[in-house]
């Protein structure tokens, strides 16, 4: 059995304001494990330790986020995510 996971969401990965909801969070990561923007359809996706907690940071992206690329996805939606231990 695998170590229990806390999964914190945020929705703006900064092409909307400019600036992360998760910047703060993102800094204070060790360990940190990255997917590029380009292999996820998330915003953001990073794994790492926070305060010694296991974590994932994940950003949902934004109506702005997605126009950008295209407008075909929806603002809300259901993504599975794997998780690597």
């Amino acid at each position: 059995m695998s170590a229990p996971l806390s999964v914190i969401l945020t929705a703006d990965p900064g092409d909307f304001s400019g600036t992360s909801e998760a910047h703060y969070i993102i800094d204070n990561l060790k360990n940190v494990k990255i997917k590029a923007r380009d292999s996820t359809v998330c915003g953001s996706y990073y794994q790492g330790l926070l305060m010694g907690q296991p974590v994932l940071v994940v950003t949902t992206g934004t109506q702005t986020t997605y126009s950008l690329a295209s407008s075909t996805y929806p603002i809300a939606h259901s993504v599975a995510i794997p998780v690597e231990h």
